[in-house]
């Protein structure tokens, strides 16, 4: 994935995150997990970018 697609992953999943958070839609605690535990993935891949 490009630098470019990794960010859209990015904002894609916060904003799920968000959206459940706020009860504008409905997720399930292993659902949002799982979520959190991608946008933790994709920042991790991000800095490794960086650093090279």
């Amino acid at each position: 994935m490009s630098e470019r697609d990794w960010e859209e992953e990015k904002r894609t999943v916060l904003g799920r995150l968000f959206d459940a958070a706020f009860g504008r839609r409905e997720a399930s605690e292993e659902e949002m997990g799982r979520d959190i535990h991608w946008v933790g993935t994709v920042e991790r891949h991000l800095r490794d970018d960086d650093d090279d």
